[in-house]
């Protein structure tokens, strides 16, 4: 069965509500009709955001992710030496108890909003996303119903990148032709290592 608590405030952080915040964070486990199978999830986020004039917004947020599971085994049940149903039940985990796929992800981001002129805005964002992956796990090869015997394949990584992105829009009205048009112009820069 699946378990799950949920957190979710949000408010004014002054008096006169010019800063404002929200924390968010989730908490959730989950069990599988297989044996052994299960699957954590934590997340986190918050984000301030101020007007600093009554035309400029700034913010910051954070988003934190963290899930873990122990990996299906993939290959399913095997059938005997002749293809027939070996009649195991259904919650038969076929993969070791040591099976895990870890995943650890931070999202950090800055940005601007800026209201011009004849209803024009300007958006600018910056953000960093750091994901990292750590996996052990094996799953079964081949089984032999005589012997008894299975070979399993396994397989080991930890990879981890950092992506850093800038984000830049304006778009207001523009009239042509008598009729009011949204215009927006903007692009984005994404570099990862």
């Amino acid at each position: 069965g699946m378990k799950r608590m949920t957190g979710d405030i949000s408010g004014a952080l002054n008096e006169s509500g010019t800063v404002r915040g929200r924390l968010i964070a989730v908490d959730q486990s989950e069990d599988s009709f297989r044996d052994v199978e299960k699957e954590k999830k934590k997340v986190f986020y918050t984000i301030v955001e101020a007007d600093v004039t009554d035309d400029t917004i700034v913010y910051g947020s954070i988003q934190i992710q963290d899930i873990y599971d122990n990996v299906t085994d993939r290959s399913g049940l095997p059938t005997d030496n002749d293809g027939n149903d070996l009649d195991w039940d259904r919650s038969t985990f076929l993969a070791p108890a040591w099976n895990r796929w870890d995943k650890y992800s931070t999202i950090y981001k800055v940005g601007v909003e800026q209201n011009l002129a004849n209803d024009w805005q300007l958006k600018m964002q910056a953000s960093q996303q750091t994901a990292e992956a750590n996996w052990l796990f094996a799953t079964l090869e081949d089984f032999d119903s005589v012997s008894g015997d299975a070979n399993f394949s396994r397989w080991g990584q930890y990879n981890k990148e950092t992506s850093d992105s800038v984000e830049l829009f304006l778009n207001g009205p523009v009239v042509l032709f008598n009729r009011s048009h949204e215009i927006v112009v903007g692009g984005n820069w994404k570099e990862r290592n």
